[in-house]
């Protein structure tokens, strides 16, 4: 074919793909789905350049940059549909400026758009599409080049229904008679058609009146569990702590929050709410409830810096001096738990310092003497690292996560353990997680909620005080 003959492009099938760094961090495997589906994909130089230095940090998002190094290997002379482009074209990029990434890329970008339309040589794809989860590069993109599709990463993307789901179930002229279970619970029989469409492991407030009053402490509290509805203690507690609603009417979720921290059925929890409904508190609460069942407790929380990037490094002190600021929300929790304790004159003596050493080691200098501390705080990459068997392992402020990085931690648990996500999926502190729909915790949120093992429960009441109960309504 002669490079000057036109070609009609709305009957070819297959597209190029030009994705750039964000996709290949947020979905390793991003380019072996763009191959499966026939088409072409060039790589541009510097998002290779950009992945190595991800890697080579020691970053919560390292693994991801190296995983993506190793498939960009096996497949640079592998498979013939995928090229690594080091062209630029600069030409009335009068902004461009080499020391930007971004514009590097945009630079490539627009070299492989007219290496297809004018210079047609690549006749067998229909359009160039340029996939990317930065919003800015997406309109930079469109502005100057608008023949090309410019598009967000779409692949497993959280369906819209978690954001806007059922935090529970109401039921009226509830009438059905409670038995008693051998495991010492009341429950009945579940029967969709009579009770509504109810999640497993959902709850349902129930009353026998024809109207529904939230705020009825008669109300009967039951949840999901196969073909029973079970009745929630309206006693139930983790350890010194007890549902908490600071005024406004009955905190229901925390029931719920409790019931199901304490249930050793659910292996994997996602506590879901703003600041201040007691997340953090209620998962360490429950913690210290059940230390017994399990040989140690490990909390974790994305270390987030200001500035976008890794800086372990410059912080004084070893690991786990550096990761201080990071971890004291958790202390502050196990604090606020031993000053009730102390109040309610707990018989058992225990202490903070009896459970912890130093930020999670036996390096102990708080005046603890615990060598082998029943609580760790770790870095999230030992989490993912190593398998955990007969473990509770608490991760804080889990918004921060990518999809592959929450995968990767769910499936390092091992028997007999417990993972418990705490986060605000509106609060979003990791740039390149743009929204409230482009996260780990969301992500899986929507793919395992529905299952025996996983509990999901939205707090909606912020119980710190009233000023945070406002700014989270209103800011």
């Amino acid at each position: 074919m002669n490079s000057k003959e036109k070609i009609n492009y709305d009957q070819l099938l297959t597209n190029i793909i030009v994705p750039d760094t964000s996709v290949l961090i947020r979905d390793p495997k991003s380019l072996l789905r763009f191959l499966k589906e026939d088409n072409l994909v060039l790589l541009p130089l510097h998002v290779l350049i950009e992945i190595d230095n991800i890697k080579d940090r020691k970053a919560d998002n390292s693994p991801e940059a190296r995983e993506v190094s190793a498939i960009i290997e096996k497949y640079q002379y592998e498979h013939e549909k995928f090229q690594i482009v080091s062209n630029l074209s600069r030409k009335n990029l009068n902004f461009y400026d080499g020391q930007k990434g971004d514009h590097v890329i945009l630079a490539t970008l627009k070299y492989i758009y007219n290496a297809m339309y004018k210079k047609n040589l690549y006749r067998k794809y229909a359009k160039v599409k340029f996939i990317s989860q930065d919003r800015n590069l997406r309109i930079l993109a469109r502005q100057i080049l608008p023949e090309v599709i410019v598009e967000q990463y779409k692949f497993d993307k959280p369906v819209k229904e978690v954001k806007s789901a059922k935090p529970f179930v109401k039921i009226t002229y509830f009438n059905d008679e409670l038995v008693d279970s051998k495991q010492g619970f009341k429950y009945c029989k579940y029967d969709e058609k009579k009770h509504g469409k109810i999640l497993e492991n959902q709850l349902a407030i129930c009353t026998k009146n024809s109207y529904f009053d939230k705020n009825d402490i008669t109300n009967i509290l039951l949840v999901r569990k196969g073909e029973i509805l079970k009745e929630i203690d309206k006693s139930i507690k983790a350890d010194v702590l007890t549902p908490y609603s600071n005024g406004g009417g009955i905190n229901w979720m925390q029931y719920l929050a409790f019931h199901h921290l304490l249930d050793p059925e659910i292996k994997a929890l996602f506590l879901v709410g703003t600041a201040g409904t007691g997340k953090t508190l209620m998962s360490i609460a429950a913690a210290v409830h059940m230390r017994h069942d399990y040989n140690s407790i490990l909390c974790s929380r994305p270390a987030v810096f200001m500035s976008n990037k890794d800086e372990y490094g410059f912080l004084p002190g070893d690991l786990n001096e550096k990761m201080s600021p990071w971890v004291e929300p958790i202390k502050q929790a196990f604090n606020f738990l031993s000053d009730i304790r102390r109040k309610s004159n707990k018989k058992d003596n225990l202490r903070y310092e009896d459970l912890f050493g130093e930020n999670g080691s036996s390096n102990n200098k708080t005046g603890g003497n615990c060598e082998n501390p029943k609580f760790q705080i770790v870095p999230l990459n030992y989490i993912r690292g190593t398998t955990h068997h007969n473990k509770i392992l608490i991760v804080d402020e889990a918004q921060n996560l990518s999809p592959h990085q929450i995968k990767t931690i769910i499936t390092r648990m091992g028997e007999n353990s417990k993972i418990i996500f705490t986060g605000d999926p509106f609060q979003i502190d990791v740039p390149k997680l743009k929204d409230e729909s482009d996260n780990g915790m969301m992500y899986a949120i929507s793919k395992l909620k529905n299952h025996p093992m996983i509990g999901v429960v939205h707090l909606e009441k912020a119980v710190r005080s009233k000023l945070s109960e406002l700014a989270g309504e209103l800011l």
